[in-house]
């Protein structure tokens, strides 16, 4: 079962624009000065090409160590474009399932220039651990953003794999890590197979567990509604300062 939450490298991902206007399209190619490269084109309902992928240095490179989960498009209004998981390095089908590399979700805008990212955190609680991102999705109003993962044993195939959705928020042009759910129930772990937003209150989250029990497939889904409030510490000493505190992992 652990092995077949992992993505193959070479696999095609796409994803639609909210309004179905666009839609985003991750591929490996081929040739890329003799070097297989992973690019995001975005093309229009009539197929026509948009954009690609490119830093935003003005130099014309291509983005290095996309991955191919699918990419995930941000709602109307929002700054962000497009959203794909890379890597910090590059990683073969052998590496992919066998070391642990720094994670972030890159953004796209509409011209196909990289602009800003959303870095993942890595919290598996043991380094005998690996843990593969299989989606990523925004809510409705583009300032919440689920990762989705799949953490599996490096050492023990016996070990049931597990899932875990992370939340992370948007303020100030950072992504913070608010909450982490965990589904490692060491009598009944389960995989998440979906966490997908609300199209009408955009802090609710649905998430689609897979599990077994007994050599049977059992489906359950949950449904989490989010909400916080800023808290902000007055000092008794100068009435000028305050502390504000922010929960980022």
């Amino acid at each position: 079962a652990g092995k077949e939450a992992f993505t193959h490298p070479n696999a095609i991902s796409m994803c639609w624009r909210p309004d179905s206007s666009s839609l985003a399209v991750s591929t490996m190619d081929a040739n890329v000065n003799n070097k297989p490269l992973r690019r995001v084109r975005t093309f229009s309902t009539t197929l026509q090409l948009i954009s690609l992928s490119k830093e935003e240095d003005g130099s014309g490179r291509d983005v290095p160590n996309l991955l191919s989960i699918a990419p995930t498009w941000a709602p109307a209004g929002c700054s962000h474009y497009v959203g794909v998981v890379q890597s910090s390095r590059p990683l073969t089908l052998k590496s992919a399932k066998s070391r642990q590399v720094s994670m972030q979700v890159a953004f796209m805008e509409p011209n196909g220039l990289r602009h800003r990212e959303c870095k993942i955190h890595n919290t598996c609680v043991t380094k005998e651990e690996k843990e593969e991102i299989t989606g990523v999705s925004f809510n409705l109003e583009g300032d919440l953003l689920a990762v989705t993962s799949t953490v599996a044993s490096l050492l023990d195939e016996s070990i049931a794999p597990y899932g875990k959705v992370q939340l992370y928020h948007r303020s100030n042009y950072h992504w913070y890590l608010k909450t982490e759910l965990r589904y490692d129930d060491l009598n009944a772990s389960a995989l998440v197979s979906m966490a997908i937003f609300s199209a009408e209150d955009p802090y609710k989250l649905t998430i689609a567990l897979q599990r077994k029990s007994s050599g049977d497939d059992l489906l359950e889904w949950r449904e989490y509604c989010f909400r916080w409030d800023s808290s902000n510490v007055y000092s008794h000493y100068q009435q000028s300062s305050a502390l504000a505190i922010s929960v980022d992992g």
